[in-house]
């Protein structure tokens, strides 16, 4: 058999081949796109559910605002309630700058430093 017919009788099975390790529809494109957006509401509920357990690990209840943790976690949703970022935080922090703040605020090293002062968690600067 001449090589011309062994090429077209491979056709179908290598536009198959080429179809089945080509990329799926939505992910041409995605390379060097940011990261999502971090949604404002949820981040706040996460910082200040950090928050009240860091004044709980310092031995800190009661304070001017909380009774106790179960005070300062009951009012997280009264707090963080339809936040959103405000224009001026252009651009609009993403997922993995968010999750760089809470891991500073789950770290034992940084129990005593106020929110305001880790670098991580300036969102808005």
């Amino acid at each position: 058999m001449n090589a011309p017919r062994r090429l077209a009788r491979r056709a179908p099975l290598l536009l198959l081949v080429a179809l089945l390790v080509g990329p799926a529809p939505g992910e041409v494109g995605s390379c060097g796109q940011g990261s999502e957006l971090l949604n404002a509401e949820q981040f706040c509920l996460d910082q200040l559910a950090y928050e009240c357990a860091r004044i709980d690990a310092r031995g800190d209840y009661p304070t001017a605002l909380y009774v106790d943790l179960e005070a300062c976690r009951q009012a997280a949703p009264g707090i963080c309630g339809g936040r959103t970022w405000i224009p001026e935080c252009r651009p609009f922090p993403t997922k993995p700058e968010g999750q760089a703040c809470i891991d500073q605020l789950s770290r034992v090293s940084n129990l005593r430093v106020p929110i305001s002062e880790i670098p991580e968690c300036d969102m808005c600067p």
